[in-house]
């Protein structure tokens, strides 16, 4: 969940950058779905890293066979 300050924050970032005054609650959601993007976005990338090390490492020990 989103502080209600940032999404104060947030708000007043889409007023002063998109000219659109919206109510709290799409802001609120708009807050939380950014969230939930960055947070799919991070799951994303530990689950390449961790493909990348473990066939990293396979490649090392098969290479010293």
């Amino acid at each position: 969940m989103v502080s209600q300050q940032l999404i104060e924050e947030l708000k007043t970032i889409i007023e002063e950058e998109h000219k659109k005054n919206l109510e709290i609650e799409k802001v609120t959601q708009i807050a939380n779905n950014l969230v939930s993007f960055f947070n799919l976005l991070v799951k994303i990338h530990h689950r390449e890293e961790d493909l990348k090390n473990k066939y990293n490492y396979k490649d090392k020990y098969e290479s010293r066979k």
